[in-house]
């Protein structure tokens, strides 16, 4: 049979001689233990080292030493204050910080205790929160867990953003204030070592300064979501536009991700680019990706069955038709005309279950019921985006009963996605657009509970800025 070219994992801690045979040696199994297999190891460990003098050890605990460490103190004040969430105290949570649990990993060795926990809460939350599910092999922000230890760019926006995002599940007065100074530090650094990136490109993978500039892009969303974050959306644009330009580009080593991965980050930057586009007020001439040598297509495509938001590439493409169309120069009215009206009819004859019964062949679970609400609500979102946008190129404009009809439709598929379900996840984006259309108070009530429920799962100030923005047209009304 089949043998492995080393010992296992568990026999090679034994010290005892493995048979090497695969799935798994079966000394392991006679023995009755569980035999850890051959593969690279990653252990969750609770003590500063997995081997040498400090094997088995913890950090003192400075209440017991009397050290007076703010830090340390403030953050078990924390996790003991920490509230559950309410409906009318969005920032209130129960502490998902596990004080005790540390990553090890030969090249993590070298970094503080606290750095690696921010590292742990990456990987078993914030990666989570990118995708509907978190299948093995197919998140591409687990897979830059497996490369912070040789690029410290990377690590230190890791680090960033898992700390801004520990930080926002506080409550203002249990917050402690290491976790927004850490992340502010961390990003810093990180920008620190952009620059120099940037200056000598043609030397650096793009691999690597992709994956940096799409979590600073993620930072900002965090951070506000209002416009900060499009800074980056263009670098990554001008980055993809000077390497497509390169016919090196395939040659390039790149030792951080497959292709498949790097497809995932641009995916994730063309998503992010796309929908905060529609929520920051400010209409970007530079959604035009084929001026940048780049085709949104596919990449859309790419994310619309894991990524968070869950957006047909179908409908994802209106809206970049439209957003150009809204921009372009007012000379030919009867065909911008005629354009809009074709907007319109393409996202009329969009079937939330064809595309949800196509996305069933890839989900892990049998979802294609939710599939289509979160589809069916998307559709109407759309619909009132394109009428909204175009409203002085559309002659007969948006009727009070075409309205009507998209909100009901709005309310009452979102209603029926529980808060407990993977694809709640997708429900931000139209329960926004329902909120700016509507006018009854009930139903303005009822959008922003939906989004504080939201933001207790998904901390993103930019649901917060949502809120915001929606007070501020109901205010208008």
């Amino acid at each position: 049979s089949e043998r492995a070219a080393a010992n296992c994992h568990s026999c090679r801690r034994r010290r005892v001689k493995c048979d090497r045979l695969l799935p798994q040696c079966q000394k392991c199994s006679v023995a009755g233990l569980k035999c850890m297999g051959y593969g690279r190891l990653i252990l969750w460990n609770t003590g500063v080292a997995s081997r040498g003098k400090l094997m088995g050890k913890t950090f003192e605990d400075p209440s017991a030493s009397g050290m007076k460490d703010e830090s340390a103190t403030a953050m078990r004040s924390a996790t003991s204050q920490a509230m559950t969430p309410t409906k009318n105290s969005p920032g209130h949570f129960q502490s998902v910080w596990e004080p005790n649990v540390s990553l090890v990993d030969p090249l993590l060795q070298d970094l503080d205790h606290r750095s690696r926990r921010y590292i742990s809460h990456f990987a078993s939350h914030v990666a989570q929160d990118m995708v509907i599910y978190d299948l093995p092999e197919q998140n591409t922000f687990h897979s830059l867990l497996k490369y912070i230890g040789s690029y410290p760019m990377l690590r230190n926006m890791v680090i960033a953003t898992s700390a801004y995002l520990l930080s926002n599940r506080f409550t203002p007065d249990t917050r402690p204030s290491t976790l927004y100074n850490d992340a502010l530090t961390a990003k810093h650094r990180a920008i620190g070592m952009l620059r120099p990136a940037l200056q000598n490109i043609d030397t650096m993978d793009p691999n690597i300064v992709l994956a940096s500039i799409t979590l600073f892009i993620l930072f900002e969303l965090i951070d506000s979501g209002k416009n900060s974050w499009r800074i980056h959306v263009e670098g990554a644009k001008m980055l993809l536009l000077h390497y497509n330009s390169q016919q090196s580009y395939e040659s390039v080593s790149t030792p951080l991700m497959s292709d498949a991965a790097n497809a995932g980050l641009i995916s994730e930057c063309i998503v992010f680019d796309i929908i905060g586009s529609t929520i920051s007020g400010a209409r970007s001439k530079s959604l035009n990706y084929e001026s940048h040598g780049v085709n949104p297509r596919p990449f859309v495509e790419l994310a619309e069955m894991n990524n968070c938001f869950s957006f047909p590439a179908e409908l994802l493409q209106l809206i970049l038709d439209t957003t150009s169309l809204a921009n372009r120069d007012r000379t030919c009215e009867a065909n911008m005309e005629i354009e809009a009206t074709i907007l319109i009819e393409s996202v009329e004859s969009f079937d939330p279950l064809t595309w949800a019964a196509r996305l069933q062949s890839q989900s892990p679970y049998n979802d294609i019921e939710e599939r289509v609400l979160v589809a069916s609500a998307l559709k109407a979102a759309v619909c009132l985006f394109i009428w909204r946008s175009l409203y002085s190129i559309i002659p007969n404009g948006l009727t009070t009963a075409i309205r009507n009809i998209l909100l009901s439709d709005i309310f009452y598929h979102l209603a029926q996605i529980e808060t407990g379900s993977p694809l709640f996840k997708a429900t931000a984006w139209p329960c926004f657009i329902a909120g700016a259309e509507t006018n009854d108070a009930v139903e303005q009530s009822w959008v922003v509970d939906r989004l504080r429920s939201y933001y207790n799962l998904m901390p993103w100030n930019y649901i917060i800025s949502m809120i915001e923005v929606l007070g501020f047209i109901w205010s208008l009304k």
